[in-house]
């Protein structure tokens, strides 16, 4: 049967179908991840314009109020690095007291592309020095060039736990979506062979992966149907051949039953015929029974005849 390799066929192909969309499904979430969470390089940027903003007066360095208030919004602190004496000449009015006023070579150099007491830093090349920024602590995740959200990397395995969970239920959906089409499909099947069973006029939709199997049973159904009604009119025919033979038998037989009572009570015939004639009696008697009989049987077989029930006592 050909639906049956068919069959599983389609489900081999569901299944690298589903396979083929759970990858596509990850990689573009992961997509999308990274390109939201992709490499910031605002705060790199947001350095120079500080720095290019920051302009040098005869009373000392003043930064504009915008960039002050933006700053203050976002909870950022700034310092200006002497490129000569390698100390703090400028600063903004929340400078952490744990942030140092002095800096070597080395100093700059790591906290160009790390930290200062955990704080991100960025820098920009100023008029006089070094402006550098300080981002709230766990604002940012530094890897040299570029840097990422701090929450995203804590985030991490969550991220990863919710993506297979998400796997997990397309899974489970994909498979409820495939057992009740299966279903829908078998259901008219099942339906179809209980009909059988019942010799019942059977039709079964051919369609769907199961159409093959369908029509198979649509043709037994036709077999079963046709053999039934040839069944009914051989079986009418014998009862109807029943009762015609009977009725010709019975009507010669009470001929042959009556004369040959009529002769056993003639006095003239002798002994040997008066034999005869008593055979002839009880093989006609015989003969009457078995009519009987045989249209017995058949009234029983056809439900013809009556049955009358009723409870007795075994014990009498």
């Amino acid at each position: 049967m050909k639906s049956v390799p068919k069959l599983i066929g389609r489900f081999i192909g569901i299944l690298f179908m589903s396979l083929l969309l759970l990858i596509i499904l990850n990689v573009l979430v992961l997509s999308f991840i990274s390109v939201k969470q992709l490499s910031n390089s605002s705060p790199y940027q947001t350095a120079e314009e500080i720095a290019v903003s920051l302009q040098k007066k005869d009373s000392g360095f003043k930064l504009d109020s915008n960039n002050q208030k933006w700053l203050q919004t976002n909870n950022i602190w700034a310092i200006l690095i002497d490129e000569d004496t390698k100390t703090v000449t400028w600063q903004t009015d929340d400078l952490p007291e744990t942030i140092p006023k002095s800096y070597s070579l080395s100093a700059i150099s790591s906290l160009t592309s790390g930290y200062i007491d955990g704080y991100p830093t960025y820098t920009g090349a100023s008029e006089g020095g070094i402006v550098v920024l300080g981002y709230p602590k766990k604002s940012y995740w530094k890897h040299i060039w570029p840097s990422w959200d701090y929450q995203f990397i804590a985030d991490l395995p969550q991220t990863v736990f919710i993506v297979l969970i998400a796997n997990l239920l397309l899974i489970v959906l994909i498979y409820y979506w495939v057992t009740s089409k299966l279903t829908k499909s078998i259901a008219p099947i099942v339906q179809g062979i209980q009909g059988l069973v019942t010799k019942n006029n059977v039709y079964v939709k051919e369609k769907g992966p199961l159409s093959e199997l369908a029509m198979n049973i649509n043709q037994t159904s036709q077999t079963l149907q046709s053999q039934e009604r040839v069944l009914k009119k051989r079986e009418t025919a014998r009862a109807n051949w029943i009762a015609g033979v009977s009725h010709d038998i019975r009507t010669p037989l009470s001929m042959v039953m009556g004369y040959a009572g009529q002769l056993e009570s003639n006095p003239s015939l002798s002994l040997d015929e008066q034999h005869k004639v008593n055979i002839i009696l009880r093989q006609s008697e015989k003969m009457k029974n078995l009519i009987k009989d045989l249209n017995l049987a058949s009234k029983l077989e056809y439900n013809m005849q009556p049955i009358n029930m009723e409870k007795i006592n075994v014990q009498y």
